[in-house]
């Protein structure tokens, strides 16, 4: 199993990882950028603000902006179970 690592190191390329808050604990399955979002029409009815939300760390079970600010720590999600 990984260590946890500075989340200065954490990647912010889209990778799903595991975060730490000194106060609230662990938060899986996190990744950097903006919750996911689909336009109708290819965008060109879209009313939404989404566009506009800026990167942070995002909650991929609940697809928003984590309401957490100050993770101290991330690290990579274990490997899967092996087939046998």
């Amino acid at each position: 199993m990984s260590k946890w690592q500075p989340i200065e190191t954490a990647p912010k390329d889209g990778t799903i990882v595991d975060l730490w808050h000194d106060e609230f604990g662990r938060n899986a399955n996190c990744y950097w950028g903006v919750p996911q979002h689909e336009c109708g029409e290819a965008g060109r009815y879209c009313d939404s603000d989404w566009h506009d939300t800026p990167e942070g760390w995002v909650d991929s079970a609940y697809n928003q902006t984590t309401f957490l600010d100050g993770f101290t720590h991330w690290m990579p999600l274990p490997a899967p179970p092996v087939q046998s």
